[in-house]
């Protein structure tokens, strides 16, 4: 299968995978989560729920992924 690997979903600049089971959409600038990163990814998730999709929500528990185990401040009110 050829990867899709850096692409646009609605105007963000994304990296798209494809595993057997899923597909990963990253966000990054550099090794950091911006502010920007959380409002993109915010963009892309509020296109994606339109579809019948199953979410893998945090994809993974690192510091390299919004969770609540590095970035509490995103999942407290």
């Amino acid at each position: 299968m050829k990867q899709p690997g850096p692409c646009k979903i609605m105007d963000v600049d994304a990296f798209v995978w494809c595993e057997a089971d899923r597909i990963r959409i990253t966000l990054s600038d550099g090794y950091t989560v911006s502010e920007q990163n959380v409002i993109d990814a915010e963009k892309i998730e509020t296109a994606l729920a339109r579809l019948d999709l199953e979410r893998i929500d945090p994809p993974k528990d690192t510091k390299n992924c919004i969770c609540p185990k590095y970035h509490p401040d995103y999942f407290t009110s």
